[in-house]
């Protein structure tokens, strides 16, 4: 009686077995994505959090220049207050990231 049920029984473990793995590797791959998707949204924010205060300040001074006539020098004081935006913005980030 035992031994007539036990392919049954074999089969049926398998069955869950796979069910089992199936749903495992579709929680490490939502897992992997979601990892990826952070990484991702990561580096386009540093990316603009580098480059962002660079522009702005190199846009708003060639425009000061433009308007009190005074050629580059207004564009690379704006220029250089980015670049300390910058590292201020990188040095902010890494702190963050360093108390999670």
């Amino acid at each position: 009686m035992i031994f007539g049920k036990f392919p049954e029984l074999l089969t049926k473990a398998r069955k869950e077995n796979r069910m089992e793995i199936s749903i495992k590797k579709r929680a490490k791959s939502k897992n992997e994505k979601t990892k990826f998707i952070s990484l991702l949204s990561t580096s386009f924010g540093l990316g603009f959090a580098i480059s962002g205060p660079m522009v702005i300040g190199a846009l708003i001074g060639t425009y000061l220049d433009r308007l009190i006539g005074s050629s580059p020098k207004l564009t690379l004081v704006l220029i250089f207050c980015g670049i300390i935006l910058a590292i201020g913005s990188i040095y902010k980030y890494l702190k963050e990231s360093q108390d999670e």
